[in-house]
């Protein structure tokens, strides 16, 4: 039970572990610890729309995703801006992430440069999955040398395909087609130099066509 507790806590998710006990006829029995991981939890709506989206209606959009379904209720959006970015600062940024997902207690869409969650600060954001746990989707765009390849394999990607959450890679083509422009001109709830957190008066529209291998992140106000 201390270790599920725990597990909570770090991963800001209910969890479940595999174990294993010896039991020793001679000497104090064994426990041992295999693996702890997210426990899934099904939020996407697996029923997508079958309209492709117009040009101005969409926020971003992807040929790698990860995910299978519609988000519709996200409206706190969190993000670096690329024309202030300082990769010497991934850590701090990743500390006050921590700080806004403290104060939230509603769904986000996280958009960074080069990976979420490396544990190389060069590469990305180096954050923890509790400090992201409010986050429902996450996009990362590439930054002049920051383009790592996704690491599809580590545990921050088996937390984001256990827990059903949408998950988009910009290359540096689709990156410069991120709308930018509309993300600034959203509510600003806080800000600094580098990180902006907004609300909008909507929620988003996210369809994720995984089998399809694309993704759209849409404007709500411009949804029909």
């Amino acid at each position: 039970m201390e270790l599920l507790k725990l597990g909570r806590h770090l991963l800001g998710c209910p969890v479940e572990i595999e174990f294993a006990i010896n039991i020793n006829k001679d000497s104090i029995d064994e426990f041992c610890l295999l693996q702890i991981k997210p426990m899934v939890i099904e939020s996407l709506n697996i029923n997508r729309k079958s309209k492709e989206p117009k040009k101005n209606q969409i926020i971003c959009q992807s040929n790698i995703v990860l995910g299978d379904g519609h988000i519709n209720d996200i409206r706190n959006i969190i993000f670096i801006d690329p024309k202030s970015f300082d990769a010497s600062s991934t850590e701090e940024i990743a500390s006050k992430i921590d700080g806004i997902n403290k104060e939230l207690n509603e769904p986000s869409l996280l958009i960074g440069p080069g990976r979420w969650g490396s544990a190389d600060p060069w590469l990305g954001i180096p954050v923890t999955w509790n400090q992201i746990s409010n986050a429902k989707a996450i996009v990362e765009y590439a930054h002049q040398n920051m383009e790592p390849d996704p690491s599809f394999g580590s545990h921050f990607f088996q937390n984001i395909t256990s827990l059903h959450l949408g998950y988009f890679t910009l290359n540096r083509k689709e990156a410069k087609t991120l709308d930018w422009k509309w993300l600034r001109s959203q509510k600003i709830i806080k800000q600094d130099s580098q990180l902006i957190w907004v609300k909008t008066e909507h929620p988003l529209s996210i369809e994720i066509n995984g089998r399809a291998g694309n993704g759209y992140i849409i404007k709500p106000l411009l949804l029909e």
